[in-house]
């Protein structure tokens, strides 16, 4: 195995050495190597060999200096090149591990929907409407927002496929049966959204709103219309009745089981 160069070494005996260049004076039966300012060798002068071995010694000072440079530059780029190789070597293993963690938790979250799923099958289904008032939860799986209508049809919000929110009833069938009195609901309609069910009057109030405000209508005001209270736009000044307004708040008396619907076949 070839040793490594020593370069502090070379450097050293070229700084010592007689500044160049050096060249050679052939004009005398020797030939003489000299510097600007001093003598520093001399060779015989007979043949063609003679003169190359007195030129490759004169050269030798500049090539010398010229070719240690170069050295010293490619060393300091191989170092460059090593360290960016560890660099890069370490963060490949940095990412691998990662990869195996990600990899690990997506085959984790992969198999516990898997296993939840599984749960939920076995769970009993809820198959009642559910219209949504106020934080009202299913008993049944998952929790989901919406009360039970009870027997079908019992509440009026539900809401069915051949039912729409104008054919629900906002009074008493005259030919209901006698009975405790029923609580009161009020339907929230609202142009361009769907018609909610609330407990309290004022909650559908400020449902409808809430969805004015949202719209950027800012003076409004709410006036009696056939049993009903229907919002108005009025002037921001005086008030003032300027047009019909989107939202409308009806009052709402439940159905018992018998006066309800049945499904069409």
């Amino acid at each position: 195995m070839t040793e490594p160069l020593d370069l502090d070494a070379i450097q050293a005996r070229l700084d010592a050495a007689t500044d160049g260049p050096w060249t050679v004076d052939d004009s005398e039966i020797e030939a003489d190597i000299i510097a600007a300012s001093a003598w520093i060798a001399r060779t015989d002068n007979e043949s063609s060999e003679d003169r190359a071995n007195a030129e490759f010694i004169a050269a030798a000072r500049t090539d010398v200096e010229q070719l240690l440079a170069r050295v010293r530059e490619l060393a300091a780029e191989r170092d460059r090149y090593r360290t960016a190789w560890y660099s890069a070597k370490a963060r490949a293993s940095t990412a691998r591990e990662l990869l195996d963690i990600t990899e690990h938790g997506r085959d984790c979250a992969v198999e516990a929907v898997e296993q939840l799923q599984a749960t939920l099958n076995e769970m009993p289904r809820c198959g009642a409407p559910h219209p949504v008032v106020d934080d009202a939860r299913c008993d049944l799986i998952m929790r989901h927002p919406g009360w039970h209508a009870g027997p079908v049809g019992a509440w009026p919000g539900a809401r069915f496929p051949w039912q729409r929110a104008d054919s629900w009833p906002t009074t008493p069938q005259a030919d209901a049966p006698s009975g405790p009195a029923q609580p009161a609901y009020w339907l929230a309609q609202y142009d361009g959204a769907d018609p909610t069910l609330w407990t309290t009057e004022a909650a559908a109030l400020d449902h409808c709103a809430s969805l004015a405000r949202a719209e950027g209508l800012t003076s409004w005001d709410w006036t009696p219309e056939d049993g009903a209270q229907q919002m108005i736009r009025v002037h921001p000044d005086t008030d003032a009745p300027l047009s019909r307004g989107p939202g409308r708040v009806t009052e709402i008396h439940p159905q018992t089981a018998e006066e309800s619907p049945t499904r069409p076949a």
